[in-house]
């Protein structure tokens, strides 16, 4: 049986990508060397073994047996005669007790070898037991693993370099993994006056590819600093699992039983897979109940795309190509690479996921585009015959025809940033150069007498308009600043705008309707329970109240943190501001004394300006260690004494809610099973209504992108709009009105400097010479000077 329900589906889940996927890489079979609790092992027991197995949510099991493989060689015979259409990985794993002894009590380490099952005939297994030699001795011989007898297996060990020695005498080095228990049986319990079993315990490290043990142990496996004599480490991944004995054992499968987390891997279902976790441990693997993708793509499923389809129209014949036909392309919910050749069409899928997306960037496109300079695939005969369908996890569906153009009444669900966005933020052209060539050529045409002593037409100009074009800049500004606001207004009272606000709004419905929806089946609270349970049940209320209370104060911090973050930023701009009004007024001081300075004048006297900035820089000082205070990371390190009532940084608030989630995921892995699925129901729950309640936000005082926030601007538009549009018009109209004042006196001495060219060049022109001047004057006022405005064309 597959675990897709048809064979398109599982053709779709095959190309998605890696994905996360529970495995359990260890598990005994019926028939297990020690410690079966199966029962005899007959059919009917290994049926149930196998359905079990079959039936569970786990995709991968590492069926284990001590110093033999014939529990994964019978599991394979009935997996292949019960279900033989099955898309379950089942991976050889040979369990070892070793010779090497790293705690106290002298017990020796386990460790595993997980074959390729790809390689993993009966063949090459019996080989490797038949190399692999063990330190029991029958008259003075060492007895291989494929000769141990039943009495044998309680009392057998191996050396791990003999173990190595086998392995490569059967198998390449990327068809095995060994992995080393590092739970109660393993590294975790050496012995700490011992610095032999501190070497030892690094060697068995070295040696190991990846370790059994619980998640508490990740972050020591992920270090670079975990060897005695200083070496760096590797990062290795930890995988948790069932260690199942027996049928009940089974339970843990599901990650519910105390102390049996789930091990989830992002990998293809394969034992190269696997490998891959070797690689990249901390982004492959993961111990507990669920990766945080997982719980994004089931809460958040409206944001994330599951496939886009391709496909001719009904009615096209096909007369211009083939182009798309059945393209169906799944979605990784992490990361979606598009590797091709050059034409293999990588720039035609991301065009139509953007338009299909309402990208803001469609002018960029280089695939759907039919552009004088890039003729391609929306001109006639091609696009039109062909549509899109993007459908996202929420099982919402936009499709299109792909000559269609983009919605822009709906929100931009896919950032896009086309190649051609980027080259057309570098073809900038500059002007000045010949605007400076005119002005020369006018300038000289000037009379001497009207120079004033200028060497440009710049300094000329400089002299004659400066105040006036000071004065015009101002209101200019102004006036600009106006206009923005007013073209904001005037787009704000389009009906599209509120049409579009509406959308947004809507999206953000649909994601708390998703969110809703997301919530687990409601878990009842287990009757009965043991002290010991109910004390743990008190202890995880208790520390989530507490969780609670450090995630408000974050949140409190945070917005205080923003707050702060404005005030410094306006009150920096201010004293920059002042302090470029100083500077201003100096300068323009100092160029007063030197070009007025025979008009007898005292420039001191008659221009003076006073500025205190200490109120100002106190604030800035205050402000910036308040902003200190709250970003300060402290590393501080928190246990059950710690008075948590203290933290007050963002950075060590967030420390102590992940140093109090652990707790409660430690305190909940005691739980019993029943316990944990409600307690994990009540996680979750409160997870979802904390994100509810951010998307929807508080009317009083609404943050950006809530629906609050929506709300607040559609009741605006309908109500204030109007009469804020109203008065802008009106401050603009006196704006202009002063502009024009100002305008008007630059325009003098264009019109005295036009007149008196006109008359120079008249006084001297003949012939050819006369319509070379005429042509120059009409060039000018289009090119630079804006005359056009001044004089027209006789």
């Amino acid at each position: 049986m597959s675990v897709s329900s048809t064979p398109r589906a599982a053709k779709r889940e095959a190309h998605r990508g890696s994905q996360w996927l529970k495995w359990d890489l260890h598990l005994h079979a019926p028939g297990t060397k020690l410690s079966c609790g199966y029962g005899k092992p007959d059919d009917a027991t290994w049926k149930r073994f196998v359905d079990i197995l079959e039936q569970s949510e786990v995709h991968a099991f590492g069926i284990t047996d001590y110093f033999s493989f014939d529990g994964y060689l019978n599991t394979v015979k009935w997996y292949r005669q019960l279900h033989p259409d099955s898309a379950k990985l089942v991976i050889p794993n040979l369990e070892l007790r070793l010779t090497e002894t790293v705690s106290v009590d002298g017990k020796n380490v386990n460790t595993h070898v997980l074959v390729d099952p790809a390689v993993a005939t009966a063949e090459a297994l019996s080989k490797f037991l038949n190399d692999l030699e063990t330190h029991i001795s029958v008259a003075g011989r060492r007895l291989r693993c494929s000769e141990l007898m039943s009495a044998n297996y309680a009392a057998a060990t191996v050396s791990i370099h003999d173990v190595k020695d086998s392995l490569k005498g059967c198998f390449a080095p990327e068809q095995y993994i060994i992995v080393t228990a590092a739970g109660n049986d393993g590294l975790r319990g050496t012995a700490k006056n011992s610095q032999r079993s501190k070497s030892i315990s690094d060697e068995l490290d070295r040696i190991s590819s990846a370790f059994f043990g619980k998640s508490n142990s990740t972050a020591f496996f992920l270090s670079d600093s975990r060897y005695e004599d200083g070496s760096k480490s590797e990062p290795k991944p930890i995988y948790d699992a069932s260690d199942a004995h027996c049928f009940e054992d089974l339970g843990r499968l599901t990650g519910d039983e105390p102390s049996y987390q789930s091990t989830w891997i992002k990998a293809n279902l394969t034992f190269r897979g696997l490998r891959q976790t070797i690689f990249e441990p901390e982004h492959r693997v993961f111990v507990g109940d669920r990766p945080t993708v997982l719980v994004r793509l089931e809460r958040e499923a409206t944001q994330f795309i599951d496939r886009l389809e391709i496909n001719p129209l009904a009615k096209y014949t096909g007369h211009n190509g083939t182009w798309f036909r059945n393209v169906e392309i799944p979605f990784n919910p992490e990361l979606t690479a598009i590797i091709g050749n050059k034409g293999s069409g990588k720039s035609a899928v991301a065009d139509i996921v953007a338009l299909l997306g309402n990208t803001r960037q469609a002018k960029y496109f280089s695939f759907l585009t039919d552009s004088q300079t890039n003729r391609k695939f929306k001109r006639p005969g091609f696009a039109e015959n062909f549509s899109g369908r993007l459908i996202w996890k929420s099982g919402s569906v936009v499709e299109r025809t792909l000559n269609d153009d983009v919605d822009e009444l709906s929100p931009e669900a896919v950032k896009y940033l086309p190649q051609n966005y980027f080259e057309s933020l570098t073809n900038e052209i500059e002007v000045q150069a010949l605007r400076r060539e005119i002005e020369d050529v006018v300038f000289s045409h000037v009379d001497i007498s009207d120079k004033m002593d200028a060497k440009s037409f710049h300094d000329l100009e400089e002299r004659k308009t400066l105040n006036s074009r000071q004065e015009a800049s101002q209101i200019k500004t102004n006036l600009r600043e106006l206009n923005i606001r007013i073209l904001e207004l005037e787009d704000q009272s389009e009906p599209v705008f509120k049409t579009k606000l509406q959308a947004e709004l809507g999206v953000l419905q649909k994601q708390v309707s998703a969110l809703e929806a997301s919530k687990p089946p409601e878990e009842a609270a287990p009757a009965a329970q043991s002290a010991e349970q109910e004390a743990a049940t008190e202890e995880i209320a208790s520390q989530t109240r507490l969780l609670d209370d450090l995630a408000a104060r974050e949140k409190s911090a945070v917005t205080r943190l923003g707050r702060h973050k404005t005030t410094l930023q306006d009150a920096s701009e201010f004293k920059d501001a002042v302090n470029a009004l100083k500077s201003r007024v100096q300068g323009d001081k100092e160029v007063f004394k030197t070009k007025y300075n025979g008009l007898g004048f005292d420039v001191d006297q008659v221009i003076s300006l006073t500025v205190n900035l200490e109120e100002v820089t106190r604030k800035i000082v205050a402000v910036n260690e308040e902003i200190a205070a709250i970003e300060r990371e402290s590393a501080m390190v928190f246990d059950p004494k710690t008075d948590l009532s203290k933290v007050a940084s963002v950075p060590d608030l967030r420390a102590a809610q992940k140093y109090i989630a652990d707790r409660i995921a430690e305190t909940r892995a005691a739980l019993s099973a029943p316990q944990q699925r409600y307690q994990r129901y009540v996680q979750a729950v409160r997870e979802i209504s904390e994100k509810v309640s951010d998307i929807v936000g508080q009317k009083a005082s609404p943050k950006l992108g809530t629906i609050a926030e929506l709300e607040a601007r559609i009741a605006r538009i309908d109500n204030d709009l109007p009469g804020e549009l109203s008065k802008a018009l009106e401050d603009r109209k006196a704006l202009c009105l002063a502009l024009f004042e100002s305008k008007h006196k630059i325009r003098t001495f264009y019109e005295g400097l036009k007149t008196k060219v006109e008359s120079r060049l008249t006084a001297v022109s003949t012939g050819t010479s006369r319509c070379r001047s005429t042509r120059l004057l009409y060039l000018l006022p289009s090119s630079v000077m804006n005359f056009s405005t001044i004089y027209t064309k006789t």
